[in-house]
């Protein structure tokens, strides 16, 4: 189980297309991860002009802390 005790960021990015590639590599290696998402300002909530919606939110992508290395191989070599 990942807590905030014991895990480590492996991945932060911008796009929800590529959080969930992140994550569906890693947990298809037995590596759990845990997803946090949050908003950039107001940008997640006015969806006015001028908004780009597909970069309006960050998601952390987190590994337990003795996956981290292995993770971390994984992701440099796809």
């Amino acid at each position: 189980m990942i807590n905030i005790f014991n895990r480590r960021e492996i991945c932060l990015t911008r796009s929800a297309e590529e959080q969930l590639r992140v994550c569906s590599l890693l947990n298809g290696l037995g590596i759990e991860t845990q997803t946090v998402s949050g908003n950039l300002g107001s940008a997640g909530r006015h969806h006015g002009a001028g908004i780009n919606m597909d970069v309006a939110f960050e998601y952390y992508v987190y590994v337990h802390k003795r996956d981290y290395d292995r993770a971390q191989q994984a992701l440099h070599r796809a």
